[in-house]
């Protein structure tokens, strides 16, 4: 087993109440002889830290956090996404950088597969019928048929292109290695996401954001959408041009856009995507989970594990790839 000495869990200060125990139990099981610490900010992390393992989501204070800690050894992400790895170059000062890949993919799909039917069955119909007391039936929609296009073919991806397939969607993957999955009729690069789009129902984006993917989703593979066709979000904000969903919601092309992430989150209140009929915004919570913190837990001990055993993580962060 490598000897660790001191492990810096950097959690909100809302959930250490709910899962600190169950993080504490766990690595004195695995870590017996590290001490354990939780920082909610970084005001909270020492100047210098001695810390030389930090589990962290991709919180905005990340790089400072590391650059507090000149022993740290490894750093393991608590989420799937890791471009904050990148864009602060944090793979050229610590040895060992891992990500929870995975970790939210099946309640991602969920929602996905929540965004799906919550339109094709008109429950935003019916609840603005419903705050005006008003009875007016109306013949609803089947998802079976329907092309669904997934972009980005990841844990995430795959899991949504599952339940969309098992919904009766034939889906469609685009993902940068193309490689044929077990849940889509096809896999094609991103330089054909257009082709892709034609006539589509509904267009799911859960790809990493990277200098290759931001701005992929804009204007032109929008309007290749079926008229009414329906977007879910729920990648990084940047990966689909804002501006073009407010444009193509406004205008009816898009019936529906499901929202999660944004370039700017909160999403400013100045923006127009609020007060959009036909937008659902949600406060970047696709990824929650009852059971996140137990799958979280779990691939942090495979990747220790790993580590012992062979020296290596098992879900390394690709610093060539930017995820």
């Amino acid at each position: 087993m490598i000897a660790f000495r001191h492990v810096l869990f950097v959690l909100p200060a809302h959930v250490i109440p709910l899962h600190g125990e169950r993080v504490r139990v766990t690595l004195a099981r695995l870590l017996p002889a590290a001490r354990l610490s939780f920082a909610s900010g970084l005001a909270e992390v020492p100047e210098p830290c001695d810390a030389d393992v930090l589990v962290a989501p991709q919180v905005d204070w990340l790089a400072q956090a590391v650059a507090r800690c000149p022993a740290l050894r490894w750093l393991h992400l608590l989420t799937a996404g890791s471009e904050a790895i990148a864009e602060a170059g944090l793979q050229r000062r610590v040895g060992w950088i891992t990500k929870s890949s995975g970790v939210n993919a099946a309640a991602i799909a969920e929602y996905v597969l929540a965004a799906a039917l919550w339109t094709a069955k008109r429950f935003p119909q019916f609840l603005e019928q419903q705050r005006r007391h008003e009875w007016k039936r109306c013949w609803l929609d089947e998802l079976a048929g329907r092309r669904a296009v997934v972009v980005g073919m990841g844990s995430v991806g795959g899991a949504i292109a599952e339940r969309l397939g098992a919904a009766g969607y034939e889906v469609c993957g685009v993902s940068r290695r193309a490689r044929p999955h077990p849940h889509t009729a096809v896999v094609l690069p991103p330089h054909e996401l257009g082709r892709a789009a034609d006539g589509a129902d509904l267009l799911a984006v859960a790809a990493p954001l990277t200098p290759a993917t931001r701005g992929l989703v804009d204007r032109a593979v929008l309007l290749r959408l079926r008229q009414g066709a329906v977007l879910v979000d729920v990648s990084r904000g940047g990966i689909v041009v804002a501006g073009a969903i407010a444009e193509l919601a406004a205008s009816g092309h898009l019936g529906y856009a499901v929202l999660d992430v944004f370039e700017r989150e909160p999403l400013p209140l100045e923006s127009p995507l609020w007060s959009l009929p036909n937008v659902l915004i949600t406060p970047h919570v696709a990824g929650t989970s009852n059971l996140f913190m137990d799958r979280a837990l779990a691939i942090l001990e495979q990747n220790l594990a790993s580590l012992a055993a062979f020296g290596k993580p098992v879900t390394p962060v690709d610093a060539d790839a930017g995820y």
